[in-house]
């Protein structure tokens, strides 16, 4: 049963990066995993593999909470501004996130430490979420040292930062990063054509285009020196998850009668993927062996990788637009990098 920390600062990584610093948690990164959620109120997330840990936290952790908010105020009026926001949104966010089980839709205080049920994700078994908390464990303190960074960069720094993330994830792929983009291109084309559809007049094309011109000169991603060595034990670690992902891969691992199946999930995406009007969903529709195709092992293994790595990305507070944005650089960085590789790059509606 994970805890949740509810903080209506604009920012909850000063609260975070404070509890490591003050509390005991600082001994042991690799017991649980940080995340980030809007559940009942915005809230820092905590997830231990041992849940009695979490319980044994909590007298602390609502000590330093408080000491925190004692040097931290908050206008009262800006915090019942913000739980009335929240309260409007938890609905539509439950059902565009796919999430079940909120039954609660109540509004938590700012400051409040409590223990909660576990977030709803998609996964296809009880092995596959296991395999999944057990990778986020082992990344987490890895995310907490570049953290400690993140929060003193400018966006310049940040779209950076991200971009090197994006790059480095698409050299996973089997085939190569060419390809490895090419999720991206399929999550942002995604988002651009469904904008589209919805009847939308804002071009995200054109203003994401305007905006990776002006932050990224010549195709070049500069990252300070002392942030690139955190990132390189960031990569490291992600290779050593990959080789386990592909050592223990097997499809009998995402068989699980109480979990979403993979042939519910291929159904899912035929519907998502039929009404979008571009060429590389317009092949992938066509593809007279899509369900093997998407099973096949390094298709497998490479959605869970690319999913993994997603689920970071809250936790840096990055939004939906930011996320599509990144996506969209990544496959027109490897467009300028590798022109000769690349199969399909992004097209708007006309």
């Amino acid at each position: 049963m994970p805890i949740s920390i509810y903080n209506y600062e604009k920012t909850k990584l000063n609260l975070l990066l404070d509890l490591v610093k003050n509390s005991s948690i600082k001994n042991g990164f690799n017991e649980f995993y940080f995340d980030s959620d809007w559940e009942n109120g915005p809230n820092i997330f905590i997830v231990y593999k041992d849940s009695y840990r979490e319980y044994q936290k909590i007298p602390e952790l609502k000590e330093c909470v408080d000491n925190y908010l004692d040097f931290n105020k908050l206008d009262p009026r800006y915090i019942k501004k913000e739980q009335i926001k929240y309260l409007k949104q938890q609905q539509r966010l439950a059902k565009l996130e796919g999430r079940s089980g909120i039954k609660d839709s109540s509004i938590r205080n700012h400051g409040e430490v409590i223990i909660r049920n576990p977030k709803s994700g998609v996964y296809n078994s009880e092995y596959h979420l296991t395999k999944f908390s057990h990778y986020r464990r082992k990344l987490n303190p890895l995310l907490i040292n570049i953290l400690e960074d993140f929060v003193e960069m400018d966006s310049h720094e940040k779209a950076h930062l991200f971009l090197y993330k994006f790059r480095f994830i698409a050299t996973l792929f089997e085939d190569g990063p060419a390809n490895g983009c090419l999720s991206f291109l399929s999550q942002a084309q995604g988002f651009l054509s469904s904008v589209e559809n919805w009847g939308y007049k804002t071009n995200f094309i054109n203003q994401f285009e305007e905006k990776r011109k002006s932050i990224f000169k010549d195709n070049e991603i500069v990252v300070n020196p002392y942030v690139k060595n955190k990132l390189l034990e960031w990569e490291l670690a992600w290779k050593e998850i990959a080789a386990d992902m592909n050592e223990n891969f097997s499809l009998d691992n995402y068989k699980d009668d109480s979990m979403i199946s993979i042939e519910e999930q291929l159904s899912r995406l035929k519907t998502t993927i039929s009404p979008l009007k571009n060429k590389f969903h317009g092949d992938l529709k066509r593809m007279e062996d899509l369900e093997g195709f998407i099973t096949s092992k390094k298709m497998m293994v490479y959605r869970d990788i690319v999913n993994l790595f997603y689920l970071s990305l809250p936790l840096f507070e990055q939004s939906v637009i930011n996320k599509q944005f990144y996506a969209y650089s990544a496959v027109k960085y490897y467009e300028e990098l590798l022109p000769d590789e690349i199969q399909y790059s992004f097209e708007v509606i006309e």
